[in-house]
């Protein structure tokens, strides 16, 4: 005896305990992702905006040639 010895049995019980899980990840990932968002808040809201600093791009792709116009 000890953690993990009792499981739910019924479907209704297994239904619930999945859904209760699922929950969890969900508030989890979206607490997750409030954080993030809210620490990588910036002041770039145009183009314009990026002058000055240093931006990154993949090589020979359209949005490298965008950038260095």
């Amino acid at each position: 005896m000890g953690y993990g010895d009792k499981s739910p049995v019924s479907f209704v019980g297994r239904l619930v305990a999945i859904v209760w899980m699922f929950t969890g990840l969900f508030v989890v990932a979206y607490f997750t992702a409030a954080i993030t968002a809210d620490r990588l808040e910036s002041n770039i809201s145009d183009l314009i905006d990026l002058f000055g600093k240093q931006v990154a791009t993949v090589a020979d792709t359209t949005s490298a040639r965008y950038m260095n116009q």
